[in-house]
């Protein structure tokens, strides 16, 4: 028999290609069948080739493992029919023109013709009746003025023919359950493998699959394979070394029945654009002609790989201040079903349903009204329509980060511009033009798809450019894209595999002028972020806001070019910490955020410190409890004292414990921490600033008078004196230069000085700086 035979796509017998050794007759009503002669009818198929004795991976594993171990001889080879458009002018490809292809004879057939009209290929397998076995076909091209198409989760495939490699563009392998190696469960399980999976190699069997599933337990060999739980999928999903997430969309006590399919939408987008494929459990209903209703008849599973979306959104039903996500619009699915073929069309509808109690089937069920899921009749004729129960997903393990919280944060930002929004119409009509609502888009990228997306991006500065494009990001990313009637206007970016304490946010991307100028005049300070907001410092969306506040605003620059960037303390002492370990807020602790905020300077002097927010933290220096205490033992800015000098304070930057480290432009942090001071406290007066030069980076003239004025220093602080001076000379060259070849005579007391010295010079000698000299 000829391994190789070509023959015309025909309608009417098309089901006989799928019989090997058994009844046609099971074969012309099955379902599957029909659906991919209806598929491949679409497709414009004019011719198949039969390809016989072909070896196909999958089903051997699964030959090996039970079908070879039966009484019955059930064969190991498969046919493979691979299928071909019609190519003008030929009406159809004959079996002389493929013979004369293959020994290479002049023929009006070439490789390009072949190539250019593949369709794809099915396995058939050699059993009785489970016979579709890995089937590739090209994802459907619909075209249509009110519908957008996505598929995602598509691969490229290939297939080889005589020594002639045929490419299938856009595909994801399907193939039914044979009821015996695997369930419904497992053929959607082995479909998600092709699309999704971290680990490198060949998809495992459907058989295997079952196994690590079920942990090795099959019911036996006289029983078909029984169903998989979720749990066991998740159990699967493990083994391939993703983090199985199981959302269940309903129970029995659920009272709205209609937001079910609403709330798997919004679960299954964000995850199915990102390129993840979807498991979707549901609860399958046959029409009863008796009651007019629905009657459950089985728990199932599909793999979800595409959907499409309204072309024109419509959002006459909402306010302009409403939060709207984009998977609202989802108005089919397009899922790889192994009891009806693969890309099978799920649109929404609401039917009337028996209610879902199955644990006590005495009690009387009532009817109502359900959304569901079903098929085009004139498509597939599946007598089923299912009702979204759990939903199954396969992420990378790093992925922490859930979509609520984004949903969530993403909810509150939308809230927080609504405000901005309602008190000035300029804002409102850069936001929401012609008074239409925000449609936000969120899902999962790669810092590859963001930094390309930037980089094409003109309406970013250049500056912004290189500040994004140089920016390390994580491997997974959600997004959270904000669009107006006139398109994209901004996107905030998540770090997907931060832990959910972490900071989270990223960045926001302008993606429109008109906002950018916007956020730049709003965010100018921290204290402008809403109250609510500001007490709430844990929540991610006070992360979010402070972030882009901090790294915004014309008036004024960064809070920490006026301040200081931000410093932990040196170190806590045992005092300032309790039973638990905790540092103790100090008593009498004033936190001062605006002007006017109540504070009664009563005593002579006061510690105070500058927030990572710019709040001014103060309290009186009358205890033990020093500055790590006034911000919870947390990072601050710059630091100091108070102190009243008859009708009027001296503030400086004294702080043991926070102005050690700060660099030489101290001086001008502590200038503008006094205007702070002035405009947040009217009723004080400073008549001085005065800079503990203890603590900063010196200059050579400032060194030059502290040496000068050293003798005076009692013998008692000359340890301190020493230390301070030590320090000064190893951390900048210029004047540790100078002070290691200071004459004898300088003035210094003779002792202090020779310490400082000694200790200068094993310093340098580390270094092999050779500016020290011998003191005489």
């Amino acid at each position: 028999m000829n391994p190789y035979t070509v023959t015309k796509f025909v309608e009417s017998t098309f089901h006989t290609l799928f019989s090997i050794d058994s009844d046609k007759s099971i074969h012309a009503k099955k379902n599957q069948i029909l659906y991919l002669c209806n598929y491949l009818k679409e497709k414009q198929t004019k011719t198949i080739i039969i390809e016989r004795d072909y070896i196909d991976r999958s089903y051997l594993e699964d030959y090996l493992s039970y079908y070879s171990r039966c009484f019955n001889q059930y064969g190991k080879k498969c046919k493979r029919l691979h299928f071909f458009k019609d190519y003008d002018p030929l009406p159809g490809l004959s079996q002389e023109e493929f013979e004369q292809w293959i020994i290479g004879d002049d023929c009006i057939l070439d490789d390009s013709r072949l190539t250019e009209n593949y369709i794809g290929f099915a396995v058939v397998k050699p059993l009785p009746e489970t016979v579709i076995g890995r089937t590739c076909l090209e994802a459907p091209q619909t075209t249509s003025t009110n519908k957008q198409f996505f598929f995602p989760t598509t691969k490229n495939y290939e297939a080889g023919l005589c020594g002639l490699t045929l490419k299938i563009e856009n595909s994801l392998p399907f193939q039914e359950q044979d009821k015996i190696t695997s369930a419904c469960a497992t053929s959607a399980l082995w479909t998600l493998f092709h699309s999704y999976s971290p680990n490198s190699g060949l998809v495992k069997s459907p058989s295997t699959i079952t196994k690590i599933a079920s942990n090795g337990f099959f019911a036996g060999i006289d029983q078909q394979t029984p169903g998989l739980t979720p749990e066991m999928m998740g159990a699967a999903l493990s083994s391939e070394g993703l983090q199985p997430l199981l959302i269940k969309l309903k129970d029995d006590s659920d009272s709205n029945k209609t937001k079910v399919t609403q709330k798997a939408r919004t679960y299954i987008y964000p995850y199915l654009k990102s390129g993840i494929p979807v498991l979707l459990g549901v609860d399958a209903y046959k029409y009863d002609e008796v009651d007019k209703a629905y009657k459950h008849k089985g728990k199932h599973a599909v793999t979800i790989c595409g959907y499409s979306l309204k072309q024109n959104i419509k959002t006459s039903n909402h306010t302009t201040y409403d939060f709207i996500l984009k998977s609202e619009f989802i108005d089919s699915l397009y899922v790889h079903d192994d009891q009806v073929g693969p890309f099978a069309e799920l649109s929404v509808s609401l039917e009337k349903m028996y209610d879902n109690n199955f644990a006590d089937p005495s009690k009387k069920r009532k009817i109502h009204r359900e959304a569901c899921l079903r098929y085009d009749p004139n498509k597939t004729n599946c007598p089923y329509i299912y009702s979204p129960s759990n939903i199954i997903i396969g992420l990378y393990h790093k992925i922490r980060i859930s979509l609520p919280t984004i949903e969530d944060c993403s909810a509150k930002f939308s809230d927080f511009l609504s405000v901005l929004a309602s008190k000035d119409d300029n804002i409102k009509t850069i936001i929401y033009p012609r008074g239409k609502p925000l449609i936000w888009d969120i899902f999962l990228t790669s810092p590859t798809a963001v930094k390309e997306e930037i980089h094409k991006n003109t309406q970013l500065s250049q500056s912004t450019k290189q500040h994004l494009l140089k920016t390390n990001l994580p491997r997974y990313i959600w997004k959270a894209r904000a669009n107006n009637d006139d398109g994209a206007l901004f996107e905030l970016l998540f770090d997907a595999t931060d832990i959910p304490q972490g900071t989270i946010f990223i960045d926001l991307i302008e993606l429109e002028i008109k906002f950018k100028s916007l956020i730049d005049v709003v965010c100018q300070r921290v204290e402008n972020i809403p109250e609510k907001i500001r007490k709430d410092k844990y929540g991610t969306i006070y992360k979010v806001l402070k972030r882009i506040y901090s790294r915004t605003g014309d008036t004024k620059p960064h809070l920490s070019d006026i301040y200081g960037h931000l410093r932990p303390p040196l170190l806590f002492k045992p005092h300032e910490k309790n039973s638990l370990e905790e540092i103790i807020k100090h008593p009498d602790l004033t936190v001062i955020r605006k002007p006017g905020d109540e504070c009664a300077l009563s005593e002579d002097k006061y510690i105070w410190a500058i927030s990572e927010e710019g709040d001014i933290c103060i309290a009186p220096d009358n205890n033990s409890l020093g500055h790590p205490c006034l911000v919870g033992g947390g990072f601050a800015r710059i630091c100091g004292e108070l102190t009243l000098d008859e009708d009027a304070y001296i503030l400086n930057n004294a702080s043991g414990r926070y102005s050690k480290h700060t660099p030489s432009n101290s001086g001008e942090f502590l200038n503008n921490a006094k205007t702070l001071f002035e405009e947040r406290i009217p009723q004080i007066r400073i008549k001085q600033c005065v800079e503990s030069s203890r603590h900063g980076e010196l200059s050579i003239t400032e060194l030059t008078q502290f040496i000068e004025t050293a003798n005076a220093v009692p013998r008692k602080n000359a340890k301190k004196t020493f230390k301070i001076l030590w320090e000064i000379g190893r951390r900048n060259p210029e004047i540790k230069k100078l002070f290691c070849k200071e004459p004898r005579n300088s003035g210094i007391e003779t002792t202090l000085r020779n310490r400082a010295f000694t200790e200068l010079t094993k310093h340098c000698q580390k270094s092999n700086c050779g500016d020290c000299t011998t003191p005489n």
